[in-house]
């Protein structure tokens, strides 16, 4: 028996990591799969979020491989079982993501698998580094997803005109067009650059 025990820590939160974890379209952005194989997949959903039962298939290269979802807990653990191959049978492999305060979460990805007598040493080794880069892949490519959300945040800062608490919008709006924001009475009187139609209010959360 072959076992490959691997972590990665990703700034996003369990989430957003989930998020990538649970959609099988997503993985050949952050994981050295090339492309899901729909027309070999069964029981799965057409957004992307497979439940229990559902057999991914998916092809690296030439090679084809087919993963069946045996457990699902949100946001916390998923894992799977591998249709016996040529070279490896009776694979399973359980994802655990856990974290505190929201960001900052710990990937811990492991798996065994029988293979044949006389290459124990070469797939040990192989799939110890297959499964760190597939860990790495998605921590990383997590934390962009999270450092991009960030950045579209409208940022408000404090200006000083007239009465009362007046803040300016910025960041989230083009270079030249940030609208100058005074809270009133939990509203939000905005003053677009311009004049015309000037004060218009609106609810910010």
């Amino acid at each position: 028996m072959q076992n490959h025990d691997v972590r990665a820590r990703s700034t996003a939160s369990s989430d957003q990591v989930w998020e990538l974890l649970i959609d099988a379209a997503s993985w050949p952005s952050w994981s050295r799969i090339d492309e899901p194989v729909v027309h070999e997949s069964t029981i799965t959903s057409p957004d992307g979020r497979d439940g229990i039962g559902a057999v991914r298939a998916s092809r690296s290269g030439k090679v084809v491989t087919r993963g069946r979802i045996v457990f699902l807990q949100p946001r916390s653990r998923f894992a799977c079982e591998g249709e016996n191959g040529l070279y490896l049978r009776n694979y399973q492999a359980v994802i655990d993501l856990s974290g505190t305060s929201g960001v900052d979460t710990l990937i811990h990805w492991r798996g065994s698998c029988e293979t044949q007598w006389g290459t124990r040493w070469f797939w040990q080794r192989f799939m110890q580094r297959f499964m760190q880069s597939m860990a790495d892949g998605l921590a990383s490519h997590a934390s962009a997803r999270r450092r991009r959300s960030v950045a579209s945040v409208p940022v408000w800062q404090p200006v000083s005109e007239g009465d009362g608490q007046a803040c300016q919008c910025g960041g989230g709006h083009r270079a030249g067009a940030a609208a100058r924001y005074r809270l009133l009475a939990g509203e939000v009187r905005a003053t677009w650059p311009g004049g015309a139609g000037a004060d218009r209010r609106r609810r910010p959360w």
